[in-house]
């Protein structure tokens, strides 16, 4: 493993404040090839990238409409925020 892949491992953090730009393709595609390279328990993993914006408003308003009735008081919360969005804003989800 690399010392920039290691520092970048090591530094993680959660970000919730996203550039309106898009990701380039090819970082994409390198994100994409490393989530392919994660163990899964041996379960087949699909995953989707979404770089349009309407659909990806879309997701958010059908999570929080579900969140909204999962009988969780902390996510029903969530759900009924009209100012909440689970993709805080990002121009890319993966799921």
């Amino acid at each position: 493993m690399t010392d920039k892949v290691l520092d970048a491992i090591l530094k993680r953090r959660s970000i919730r404040s996203y550039q309106s730009e898009q990701i380039l393709s090819e970082e994409l595609q390198l994100v994409l090839e490393a989530g392919q390279c994660a163990p899964y328990a041996e379960k087949p993993c699909h995953i989707t990238a979404v770089q349009n914006l309407a659909l990806i408003n879309k997701i958010n308003e059908e999570a929080k409409r579900v969140a909204s009735q999962m009988g969780i008081p902390s996510l029903e919360q969530l759900g009924s925020n009209p100012y909440f969005m689970g993709s805080y804003g990002a121009p890319t989800i993966i799921i």
